[in-house]
């Protein structure tokens, strides 16, 4: 996905939007699980010693403070190009079904709508000059 300063729609920056979504997914697990510096990703298979030096306590704290700033770089970026989506779909059940599918990581079934995928791209191919103008908003 580009900076906000170069957004455009295409079936491409959504996959990649979608991509990103799943990641902080992903880092909210690492996150959680990193909390327990005895289970935590920061040992060895179970074993008591760190593979690190130092307290696992603070190891633990520099390893979340590092994956929240992630977490945070990604939001928002991810929020920014969905504002910057929504606001040139003029379509309502279009907007919906990028917003359940790109944005909340949904499947084309759960959306309801049998051939959502296809309707998605169909409107991002009619309307790219439109979405992916300057003028729009």
């Amino acid at each position: 996905m580009q900076d906000n300063s170069k957004m455009i729609i295409s079936i491409r920056e959504l996959e990649q939007a979608r991509e990103e979504c799943l990641l902080l997914n992903d880092i909210r697990r690492e996150i959680e699980a990193s909390y327990n510096t005895y289970h935590s990703p920061l040992y060895n298979g179970g074993c008591k010693t760190s593979r690190n030096t130092g307290s696992p306590v603070s190891v633990a704290i520099n390893n979340i403070e590092g994956l929240r700033e992630k977490y945070e770089r990604i939001q928002s970026r991810l929020i920014a190009y969905q504002d910057y989506v929504t606001n040139r779909i003029s379509d309502p059940l279009i907007e919906s079904l990028i917003v359940l599918y790109y944005f909340c990581g949904k499947s084309w079934i759960d959306s309801g709508i049998p051939d959502g995928k296809k309707r998605v791209k169909d409107y991002i191919r009619k309307n790219k000059k439109e979405l992916n103008s300057d003028e729009h908003i």
